[in-house]
């Protein structure tokens, strides 16, 4: 992803959010700091594993820990991707 652009992007606001805004987590980063998640699933996916290693190199993040966030992550990524009908106790 070295040459895409949306991934250059996407590293410098990680970058940033590292350095400036104490992000120390994948799921702060994609749901709480960027929004990805929610407004480009797509390229929460995509881009899911490059920022993982980027990460773990960052914060020095153990090969547990990096798998421990990657599972989470893809948690979060099915929890956003099916809809989830719900009984109300709505009375007409």
């Amino acid at each position: 992803p070295h040459s895409d652009p949306r991934w250059q992007v996407l590293l410098a606001e990680l970058t940033f959010c590292i350095h400036h805004e104490m992000v120390l987590s994948l799921e702060d980063f994609l749901m709480r700091r960027t929004g990805l998640l929610f407004f480009n699933i797509h390229l929460a996916k995509i881009y899911l594993e490059p920022l993982l290693l980027e990460m773990q190199t960052a914060l020095g993040w153990s090969a547990q820990r990096t798998q421990t966030e990657r599972l989470l992550m893809q948690k979060r990524i099915d929890e956003a991707s099916v809809f989830k009908k719900h009984e109300s106790s709505f009375i007409a």
